[in-house]
């Protein structure tokens, strides 16, 4: 039954009706024609000690060049870095809570445990990142959570020597 035999009854509302029709038409359309990317990228979150920032650096490098939206540190808590915390307590804690909504965005979690190290912040996020159901992998297998699923990932010296051996040939190249 079309909306032309549903207005020959007697109590149809048919101007009603018709504007939803029309609107149902309207929407019709506007869902063919508009153009959708091919897809969100996935979002990681970079978790670890700020005093292996070149694992952030290259990590962040890695996974960007993957096409993955990276959320990684923005100020780095040890003093022989930027000192954050030699900006004082309150800071650093606003630091870790910041990170926190970080891993919020996040699809997953990427846990640059450097030699094995999971410090108390970086274990404080882990559990944060699982009680969210995030997604978490490391570096460095450790087999430190019921998520990472055995998954063999490249190690930082793997990581930074594709990009160190890249440099190189470019370096050979400019020469």
């Amino acid at each position: 039954m079309d909306i032309d035999e549903i207005c020959q009854y007697r109590d149809a509302p048919c101007d009603l009706i018709k504007e939803l029709k029309t609107e149902i038409k309207q929407l019709k359309e506007l869902l063919e024609t508009r153009v959708v990317p091919g897809g969100t990228p996935h979002i990681v979150c970079l978790c670890g000690s700020t005093r292996f920032m070149e694992a952030f650096f290259a990590a962040g490098w890695k996974f960007t060049l993957e096409g993955k939206i990276v959320l990684s540190v923005g100020v780095c808590k040890h003093a022989e870095h930027h000192g954050g915390e030699a900006l004082g307590q309150d800071i650093a804690d606003r630091l870790d809570e910041l990170h926190l909504r970080k891993i919020d965005l996040a699809d997953s979690v990427f846990v640059l445990n450097v030699g094995g190290y999971i410090g108390e912040s970086t274990s404080k996020e882990i559990k944060y990142a699982e009680s969210k159901n995030k997604f978490i992998s490391y570096l460095e297998s450790c087999g430190a959570t019921k998520n990472e699923q055995g998954k063999k990932l490249p190690g930082f010296k793997d990581i930074i020597g594709l990009y160190a051996e890249e440099e190189s040939a470019d370096d050979a190249k400019r020469d």
